[in-house]
């Protein structure tokens, strides 16, 4: 699913001969428009600085947080609003967030400088981001987020609304910043994209009666690692996987290390066993019945190919990483089969709930799930899905930290991501951007077409992926020399 805060262009028709003030009275925008002295524009509504639209228009209504306009004119008879942004500004943040403490405001302010310095930057250098700039944006975001988070936690100690809201409206702003920064950072050096192209061919799609239902992957010389709902109500006896069923490789061919040739069209293997979950247990997965001891994961054994080859012999086997856990917004790909189509890399996908969360960090993830939910009309309930979901534990030194175990999806671990996947991408590897390899397994995600109130990413709407780390702790407790197949875990 798509998911973004659209920030950056709409337009409005405006009749001939119209000026700005007539198409505020016609209704068309609501406010009054202001001209700053740097010629910046802002909009005036009843709730403060605000963009706010008409219904029916293509731009987010985001109540009480303060917006600016880099440009604002009338092109071909349409009112071009352009490049628009938080304004942190001394005054705004006075105006807007006056009951937050100074060192909230204090936050605030000096990440819109940090922010200007970056643009600054950014637009004498197109195309260019240097790091230093990035890493000063990055470390003024923190503190903004750790300060008003706990501003936020305060005000609901002391049940006080009114200073809670504005919590609420900043941590907008930041989100708003942290979306238009961050689609700044989504350049790579060229060789990201050869290694994501070379992963490609170690990704699989699970077939059944000759259809690509789901997706897998490669992780051993003859082991493939999928989602365990991919077999609901279905023979895994008759399943295939399929090798190079990809856009490349159905037309002009692959080459694979067990071809001399380009392989045209898909390399087929059959399903020899599954070796996790426990024989006992594959009539649950076929049934559907996960629970906490039967996560939502299968490790199947393929048999060699119509050459006499193992799997691993002609395709690349994927790493794992399970060393570490992830953390919010690290920039994540996933590979795999949406809606039974050849294969597909989604690019630009990031971490929003990490399956593990430590001391101020779920502050502020609560800060953000309370912005997100602040108008939802199934608030109530939201949060308390969120609250039961992220369950607290302490180490010997008395320091907490939370996991994600969806109260939704029978109580599994998760990872929720933000990413633009679909059905069919069940069992798809969720890569780390940063070493290339698989972080998670994707096993569900929210309806493909359909765009809950607010329509971005969040505890209400979001893609889950099962942790690698969950998974490998598991396999290790069931399949004590599984380590010793082939699979390299870092």
């Amino acid at each position: 699913m798509r998911m973004a805060i659209v920030l950056f262009l709409s337009v409005l028709p405006v009749m001939s001969g119209e000026t700005l003030a007539d198409v505020v009275k016609r209704g068309s925008l609501r406010g009054v428009i202001q001209r700053s002295p740097d010629g910046r524009v802002a909009v005036r509504t009843p709730s403060g600085d605000n963009f706010a639209v008409a219904p029916g228009l293509k731009i987010n209504l985001l109540e009480g947080v303060p917006l600016k306009f880099d440009k604002l004119e009338v092109r071909n008879g349409l009112l071009d609003f352009a490049h628009a942004h938080a304004d942190l500004s001394k005054e705004a943040v006075l105006r807007n967030f006056g009951q937050l403490s100074a060192k909230s405001k204090d936050a605030l302010t000096d990440l819109s400088g940090r922010v200007e310095k970056y643009r600054e930057m950014a637009e004498k250098n197109p195309g260019r981001v240097a790091e230093g700039e990035k890493l000063d944006v990055e470390a003024g975001l923190g503190r903004a987020r750790r300060e008003t988070a706990h501003d936020y936690a305060e005000a609901i100690r002391t049940g006080d609304r009114v200073k809670a809201d504005e919590a609420i409206r900043s941590t907008r702003s930041i989100q708003i910043v942290e979306k238009q920064i961050y689609n700044l950072y989504d350049n790579y050096p060229p060789e990201d994209y050869r290694k994501i192209y070379e992963n490609t061919k170690g990704g699989v799609a699970l077939a059944f009666n000759n259809v690509a239902l789901c997706s897998a992957v490669l992780i051993g010389p003859d082991l493939v690692l999928t989602a365990g709902h991919c077999f609901k109500n279905q023979q895994w006896e008759s399943a295939e996987v399929w090798f190079n069923y990809s856009p490349e490789g159905l037309t002009r061919g692959v080459k694979s290390a067990c071809s001399d040739s380009p392989i045209r069209g898909n390399d087929l293997y059959r399903i020899k066993r599954i070796l996790s979950p426990a024989p006992e247990r594959v009539l649950d997965l076929a049934a559907g019945r996960l629970d906490h001891a039967l996560l939502d994961y299968a490790l199947i054994e393929v048999e060699p190919g119509q050459h006499g080859r193992k799997a691993g012999e002609c395709w690349p086997a994927q790493c794992l990483t399970a060393s570490r856990e992830l953390s919010r917004r690290e920039a994540l790909y996933v590979i795999g089969h949406p809606q039974r189509a050849p294969q597909t890399v989604h690019d630009n996908s990031r971490v929003f709930l990490p399956f593990q969360v430590v001391g101020s960090e779920f502050d502020v993830l609560k800060a953000d799930i309370a912005a997100e939910l602040d108008k939802h009309p199934k608030r109530d309930e939201l949060a308390k899905e969120f609250t039961s979901s992220y369950r607290e534990t302490k180490d010997s030194q008395g320091r907490s930290s939370w996991s994600l175990y969806d109260v939704r999806q029978q109580g599994q671990p998760r990872i929720g991501i933000e990413a633009d996947t679909f059905g069919g991408n069940s069992g798809s590897p969720v890569y780390e951007r940063r070493n290339h390899c698989i972080a998670a397994l994707f096993v569900s995600g929210s309806p493909d077409f359909a765009e809950p109130p607010g329509g971005a990413v969040g505890w209400a709407r979001h893609e889950s992926a099962l942790p690698i780390s969950v998974i490998v702790k598991d396999l290790d407790a069931q399949l004590k020399t599984w380590r010793d197949l082939g699979v390299v875990i870092r």
